[in-house]
């Protein structure tokens, strides 16, 4: 039996699992949060106009809205900056001295 969760990559068009590979459960499709990165410029108010919402950063871990609906403020928790800073921090490499190396 697996650990009951799986990742799959799928494009939003594409028929969700019905069943999981490793142990034939039924299992259900969550859809996770997507960024949109465009290349070059694009006006804000075009944007805005397409239901998109234009947020600039403001300061570490704060953005403000420019342009469209939404929040006028979107600020990460101290929490949540330290997650980010421990994702972003290597793992230290440990050396057993004590263990033979055969």
């Amino acid at each position: 039996m697996c650990d009951g969760r799986i990742d799959v990559i799928q494009t939003i068009h594409e028929a969700p699992l019905e069943f999981c590979p490793w142990c034939g459960l039924p299992i259900r499709r969550i859809v996770s949060r997507a960024v949109i990165m465009l290349s070059g410029t694009v006006p804000d108010d075009k944007t805005s106009r397409k239901g998109f919402t234009t947020f600039r950063r403001a300061e570490r871990g704060v953005w403000e809205k420019i342009a469209g609906e939404g929040p006028d403020l979107l600020a990460g928790t101290k929490e949540d900056m330290e997650a980010v800073d421990a994702e972003k921090t290597p793992p230290k490499k440990v050396i057993d001295l004590d263990a033979d190396s055969d």
